[in-house]
């Protein structure tokens, strides 16, 4: 039975969920930081107001959608004993939870990009992902700007995962607040990791700001959403991403 004050906190979670993170990085990088972090800026062209709104109203949009497919898709089913929903660590013990929550970031990322691809196709792409690329200059509030589809296959994750892996709501909520927070720097618009990190023999598989940016510019290349894995196995990050990164990190120097 539906309850309205259960899918009310839902949506309420997911939203500020959205907000706070994207409303911090946005103050950061715009207000706080802004004289600082200027040279780390990847495109000269800054994205108007007008942009800003569209992307919020989107982004609460999609908010609310991920909010009811989750209550619907995870707690719906848990109720109901589909899916492999449990909440007691002890079940599973704290090692399993850390491993679950790593499976489900890699998975995440392997679903993403494959998605991603297929909604580039263009007869997909009008009615899936196209309002995503009007923000071809991103900024923090661009992480949640999707067509409803878009954000119908973007939350199908959660309840999927969770048919097939014994999850803590814990793992779930870290997650999600992982899954938000990286999204948040990945269209902030400005390079936010550190200059030696893309050619790191540790850290090179992660992506940067710049990876993700590129993908805003050139819709051909860098699908991935955390790691550089798929898009070099498959041959799509972008040829000059390596350059265009330290082309952004050493403006500091060449000025």
């Amino acid at each position: 039975m539906f309850d309205f004050s259960t899918w009310l906190g839902f949506v309420s979670h997911d939203i500020l969920k959205y907000l706070i993170p994207a409303g911090a990085v946005f103050f950061a990088t715009r207000i706080l930081f802004a004289r600082t972090i200027s040279i780390r800026k990847i495109q000269v062209v800054q994205a108007d107001r007008r942009q800003i709104f569209r992307e919020i109203g989107w982004s609460i949009l999609s908010a609310t959608i991920f909010a009811s497919v989750s209550m619907l898709g995870i707690m719906g089913l848990a109720t109901i004993g589909i899916n492999k929903i449990y909440t007691d660590i002890s079940d599973y013990g704290w090692m399993y939870l850390l491993f679950s929550l790593l499976a489900m970031i890699v998975a995440h990322d392997g679903y993403f990009y494959w998605m991603h691809r297929l909604m580039h196709i263009p007869p997909v792409l009008r009615v899936t992902h196209l309002l995503h690329h009007r923000s071809r200059v991103t900024t923090p509030w661009t992480a949640y700007s999707f067509d409803p589809i878009e954000a119908v296959v973007q939350v199908a994750f959660a309840p999927l995962i969770a048919l097939l892996l014994p999850l803590h709501p814990m793992a779930l909520l870290i997650w999600s607040l992982h899954m938000v927070i990286r999204n948040v720097m990945g269209h902030s618009g400005y390079e936010l990791f550190p200059a030696s990190m893309p050619r790191s023999r540790y850290f090179g598989w992660i992506t940067s700001v710049t990876h993700h940016d590129l993908h805003h510019q050139n819709a051909r290349w860098n699908f991935g959403l955390y790691f550089t894995w798929w898009d070099r196995l498959m041959g799509t990050e972008h040829p000059e991403y390596l350059s265009r990164f330290e082309a952004t990190i050493n403006t500091k120097q060449k000025s």
